[in-house]
């Protein structure tokens, strides 16, 4: 098949939490407002306590959904494709993922695609017919494979453990020390301290739980194949689930590009020897030097895409 058109990597927001989010945070806002409005500027003891119960509620629930997103597979069938490693991009572990744990992401192997397998980068045809490619000269598609990191979700979900304990907490300590108020300013005032309070505590306790967590998990193997690491310039073969639509409900935003399919995760990876060339690869170079791969093998046996 010819080359299919190449696609910016701008990444895809879900816009759908954003705006639930949002429309979250305004209800409950609305109904304070009024609350205030109805008191005179009054508002009772336990108004503080709830909001910071709800902030803290809504906080955790952001965290969960990142956790669910990161550690659930795209359940949309199998597909396998052959090629040359462009680039690893090890789990990050950089000071933003060690304050905030569930902002980890998994190992990434970006693969440059021998022509024949072109095909499953652009199916279904009527959301897939764009792919990303490389910066070489003949611009060669290439598909990012996810490799399952159990730190990265050990962490996630210590975080969502840590953040609930912290937020009930927060919660619990402001209905306590803060109590009603007289005027409208001093009730916006404690309502915004109660929410920054609960804010707080969420993020030190998924901050804690996250380390915890991680610490439990230590440290996995990097990506490999047949017992020995991947490395950049390796001839392989990986087999997985890959996304259906680049929405996926299932793949977090950071893991996705607009319109392109992605490995979310490599089942099964095998190596068929090393480029003789340096990186960036175009995809002439596996088509001439990758001549077997176990893809190959899979597509003698069953028609796979």
């Amino acid at each position: 098949m010819s080359k299919p058109p190449c696609i910016d990597s701008s990444f895809y927001i879900d816009k759908n939490k954003v705006l639930g989010a949002a429309f979250l945070i305004a209800v409950f806002t609305a109904i304070a407002l009024t609350q205030i409005g109805k008191g005179g500027g009054f508002v009772g003891v336990g108004v503080p306590g709830a909001t910071a119960f709800f902030i803290a509620l809504l906080s955790v629930m952001i965290i969960a959904s990142h956790w669910s997103d990161l550690c659930s597979s795209a359940i949309h069938g199998g597909a396998c494709v052959a090629g040359v490693v462009q680039q690893i991009v090890p789990a990050p572990n950089g000071l933003s993922v060690q304050l905030m744990p569930w902002l980890g992401q998994h190992d990434r192997v970006d693969v440059v695609v021998r022509s024949d397998f072109w095909p499953v980068l652009t199916l279904p045809s009527n959301n897939f017919n764009d792919v990303n490619c490389g910066p070489d000269v003949d611009r060669s598609p290439f598909i990012f494979a996810y490799f399952h990191n159990s730190r990265v979700c050990a962490g996630a979900l210590g975080s969502v453990i840590g953040g609930a304990v912290g937020g009930i907490a927060a919660a619990i300590a402001v209905a306590v020390l803060i109590g009603g108020c007289l005027t409208v300013f001093l009730c916006l005032l404690a309502l915004l301290v109660a929410a920054l309070i609960a804010i707080a505590g969420v993020l030190v306790g998924a901050f804690v739980g996250g380390q915890i967590a991680q610490a439990i998990a230590g440290h996995p193997a990097p990506p490999s194949a047949d017992g020995a690491q991947i490395m950049v310039g390796d001839y392989v073969s990986f087999q997985g689930s890959i996304t259906g639509d680049a929405t996926d409900s299932n793949v977090p935003s950071d893991a996705l590009t607009n319109h392109t399919r992605v490995f979310w995760f490599v089942e099964h990876a095998a190596l068929h020897g090393h480029s003789l060339l340096n990186p960036p690869f175009s995809f002439s170079d596996p088509d001439q030097y990758l001549l077997d791969s176990a893809c190959d093998l899979i597509r003698q046996v069953v028609n796979w895409r």
